[in-house]
């Protein structure tokens, strides 16, 4: 099917997880009305430069991942991925525009409006947003955990963003499914992990913004 022809497709519920154009994510199962009842969903959480989610995904093995997001920051490079470790994130530079590990700049695409960014870290680390893609060599640092909002450490570059949702997937296997909430009992907002069944909250200081909530 020539995807850059169609303009809609019904997909029968249940039935596909995922839909690709080579390694580039276009849709993947949505994961609203999901979370348990003490748990509400948002539309986004927003990191104002000192918030962030740790996760369990290390970048000791290939992924793919589908990144629902938006950059907020611009005049500095706003960055996130695996902590301090070589290559391994992502971001836009100080005019706003995508960029991967070592500054590759994604010309003409801008990361301060909200895209699908999808991410695949076999032999290279290789980023896609609206069909434009850019990769680099991977680096030599020690594995870490993905930092979702999280800057890149060992540069104290921070990471101002809104996070729609997150999925990471091994081998063809939806293995984290990141979604956008806060706690009801205390309102503390974080990401509830689907696969798993945890909530995560915020790792650095201060508190994330939430946007609205979301109804079904």
């Amino acid at each position: 099917m020539n995807f850059a022809s169609l303009t809609t497709m019904t997909i029968p519920e249940g039935s596909v997880s995922r839909i690709l154009r080579g390694a580039e994510i276009l849709w993947a199962k949505p994961s609203a009305g999901l979370l348990p009842a003490a748990y509400q969903q948002v539309e986004y959480i927003e990191s104002t430069g000192t918030q962030y989610i740790l996760t369990d995904v290390v970048n000791n093995a290939a992924y793919d991942a589908l990144f629902d997001m938006e950059f907020t920051k611009t005049g500095a490079r706003n960055l996130t991925g695996h902590g301090s470790t070589a290559g391994y994130y992502f971001g836009v530079d100080a005019n706003g525009i995508y960029e991967l590990g070592g500054g590759l700049v994604m010309t003409g695409v801008s990361g301060v409006t909200r895209n699908l960014i999808t991410v695949n870290s076999a032999s290279a680390l290789k980023i896609t947003v609206n069909g434009t893609s850019r990769s680099r060599a991977l680096g030599n640092g020690s594995p870490a955990a993905f930092r979702l909002l999280g800057g890149w450490t060992s540069l104290s570059m921070t990471c101002k963003a809104k996070l729609y949702r997150a999925q990471f997937w091994r081998d063809g296997s939806l293995i984290r499914d990141y979604v956008p909430c806060y706690r009801k009992s205390d309102n503390v907002a974080g990401l509830y992990e689907l696969v798993a069944g945890v909530f995560h909250t915020n790792k650095g200081s201060g508190s994330f913004v939430v946007g609205a909530d979301v109804v079904e």
